[in-house]
């Protein structure tokens, strides 16, 4: 080992210095490729319980087939509610799917709407007539002349 000090430089023989079991995080620094792999596979046995762990490799990938009958009525009810939704939808755009020309959506609502009696409708009527009579007779007071 090497070491500076007031006097210089010193060589140190220090005993258990060149041991190549050095302190980090790694257990082992120079493993293997093939050594990283089952390290890693013993950790991850480690973590899952016992119960998880089969020894039967070709029950990993079944899967448990679900009985025809529940299969069916599952079938069924996802149809019946797709043709309910289909319903509802048709039901809302039927107005808008059959109209062309002069039986249109706003046209109806417009036709609707001039038959509603509002405040401002019959104000506006009022000053609309007040306005023809005023007109009239001054056109009236006008023909008369001076």
């Amino acid at each position: 080992m090497g070491v500076g000090h007031s006097g210089g430089f010193s060589n140190l023989i220090v005993p258990g210095s060149g041991e190549p079991n050095y302190d980090t995080m790694v257990a082992n620094p120079y493993e293997t490729r093939g050594q990283r792999r089952e390290q890693e596979v013993a950790q991850l046995m480690d973590k899952l319980p016992a119960a998880m762990i089969q020894l039967e490799s070709d029950a990993v990938g079944k899967v448990r087939a679900v009985p025809k009958e529940v299969q069916q009525e599952r079938r069924e009810t996802a149809v019946s509610a797709q043709l309910a939704a289909t319903k509802g939808e048709r039901d809302v755009n039927a107005d808008k799917s059959r109209m062309k020309g002069k039986n249109r959506v706003s046209k109806r609502y417009r036709k609707k709407q001039q038959n509603v009696v509002d405040d401002k409708k019959l104000r506006a009527k009022i000053k609309a007539g007040d306005v023809k009579k005023k007109a009239a007779a001054a056109m009236v007071a006008g023909e008369r002349g001076p």
